[in-house]
């Protein structure tokens, strides 16, 4: 009886000390460490449900309006089959960003279907600003589309004080190839849009309610010629340089 007991409380002993083991060690089918499931966000389109008429105009059920700022007056960038647009992130210090996915803004002039007017995107990473002297392609081409889905993404681009339905914003999501491990460690990155297939498409700038631009905007636009070089995006009228809104889903 007596050995009995004492191999009862051994076989006891070595099951708790298990599962101190696997409750201090989180790790996923793979036996790999989890990965959080992050979103980098360049900056918001929404300026909420109502502009800024008198009195305002309450934008439709589920949708919010984009509406141009104080002396904006640029709607939005062109990004079709003649211009390319970029503008940068940054992955801080001592992290990795295992990339997903990533989210881009567009809208079609005119366009009233209930379905995307975008059919490819092309797409590339720029370890430093593209073009420039020292700087490389992390990832994509001019060629390859890596559009997955296209979809609404609620927003009506509108003038100030407008209240139209001819912009609906569409949110388009791509990702490169599967057998691609993209990750990127610490560092400044350019997100490149090469090109967006579809109707006549433009890029609405980042826009926040009572500024002119996001504070360090430096977004870029350049025409799709050899000879072209990239330009400062700036509004037509109140001069100040803009950024372009995307999304990057990422874990680390």
């Amino acid at each position: 009886m007596k050995i009995i007991l004492m191999k009862n409380k051994q076989n006891l002993l070595f099951l708790l000390v298990l599962l101190v083991a696997i409750s201090c060690k989180k790790e996923d089918g793979n036996n790999t460490p989890t990965l959080t499931n992050k979103v980098y966000d360049n900056g918001p389109l929404s300026t909420g449900n109502l502009n800024a008429a008198t009195p305002p105009v309450t934008a439709p059920t589920g949708y919010t309006w984009s509406e141009l700022q104080l002396n904006n007056n640029t709607i939005g960038f062109s990004i079709g089959s003649g211009y390319i647009i970029a503008d940068d992130f940054v992955v801080p210090a001592g992290e990795s960003w295992k990339i997903d996915s990533i989210k881009t803004y567009c809208y079609a002039s005119g366009h009233t279907l209930s379905t995307s007017p975008v059919y490819a995107t092309r797409i590339r990473i720029w370890k430093g600003q593209p073009d420039q002297v020292g700087s490389s392609v992390v990832v994509g081409d001019t060629i390859t589309n890596v559009l997955k889905s296209s979809r609404s993404s609620y927003i009506y681009r509108i003038y100030k004080n407008g209240n139209t339905f001819t912009r609906e914003i569409w949110e388009s999501t791509s990702a490169f190839n599967s057998s691609i491990s993209l990750t990127l460690t610490e560092g400044i990155y350019w997100l490149e849009i090469v090109q967006y297939a579809g109707d006549a498409t433009y890029m609405p700038p980042v826009t926040i309610t009572g500024q002119l631009n996001k504070s360090g905007g430096n977004g870029i636009q350049k025409e799709r010629t050899i000879a072209a070089s990239y330009s400062t995006v700036k509004d037509f009228v109140s001069n100040a340089q803009q950024d372009f809104p995307f999304k990057i889903h990422y874990r680390k």
